[in-house]
């Protein structure tokens, strides 16, 4: 990482004081999203998850997936490699007992190909020290994200979802998702689907809370009418 480890604030927004002081903020911030925290209410956090390898191969394996056929890929890889089941449900895998098998014996535990090869990468990161995650959350957002992006396959919306949802990362906008762009374009009352600088220009007012505005955006567009027909062949 040459020297590029950066002293991170220890906050997370999975404390409830600082989801409070969050809200707060961008209702002063942006009157828009006042509305939307208002609609919304106080959110919640996830149940707390380890970082580290495992919970980075549970992430790649449930991509796109609903949580059953998750559930069940991930199983069938656990009990391929003898991985060791928590109590919580998740399981401990190593990069030495993933690598002991192939992109076809991973797909067929129900991978994708693309996947599958993700999974291998970053298993052989991880095990030549190419890749350090425990030191992720010593490491600036920009930073972890550029790490993260190192394996093939992870893209710059994962790694944010990875910040956001297991390092408890307050400040992060993951400007490429679809729901983002397409709240913010019901926010503003825009007729076109804004691009994603568009978006991070939008959010530079959410600092230092973009990920808690980002949650809300998200829970806010559930709360909403389903678009029109020509607003969703738009988005």
């Amino acid at each position: 990482m040459g020297g590029q480890v950066a002293t991170v604030a220890t906050e997370t927004w999975f404390d409830a004081e600082l989801r409070a002081a969050a809200a707060r903020y961008l209702q002063q911030a942006d009157p828009a999203l006042a509305e939307v925290v208002t609609s919304v209410g106080a959110i919640e956090a996830p149940q707390r998850r380890g970082h580290g390898f495992s919970t980075l191969v549970d992430a790649i394996a449930g991509q796109q997936l609903s949580v059953k056929a998750a559930n069940a890929i991930l199983a069938r890889i656990a009990a391929r490699c003898r991985a060791q089941q928590l109590s919580d449900g998740s399981y401990t895998f190593t990069p030495e007992t993933v690598l002991a098998y192939s992109v076809e014996e991973l797909r067929g535990c129900g991978l994708s190909r693309p996947k599958a090869g993700c999974i291998l990468d970053l298993a052989a990161q991880v095990r030549d020290g190419r890749l350090d995650l425990d030191a992720m959350p010593r490491l600036s957002d920009a930073v972890a994200v550029a790490e993260l992006t190192k394996v093939k396959g992870i893209g710059t919306w994962s790694a944010e979802i990875y910040l956001m949802f297991i390092l408890g990362r307050p400040d992060v906008l993951p400007a490429g998702d679809l729901g983002i762009r397409t709240a913010v374009q019901q926010l503003d009352g825009r007729t076109d689907l804004p691009s994603v600088e568009a978006v991070r220009r939008r959010g530079e007012r959410w600092r230092p809370y973009r990920s808690v505005a980002a949650i809300y955006l998200w829970r806010w567009r559930r709360l909403l009418p389903p678009p029109s027909p020509a607003a969703a062949d738009q988005a």
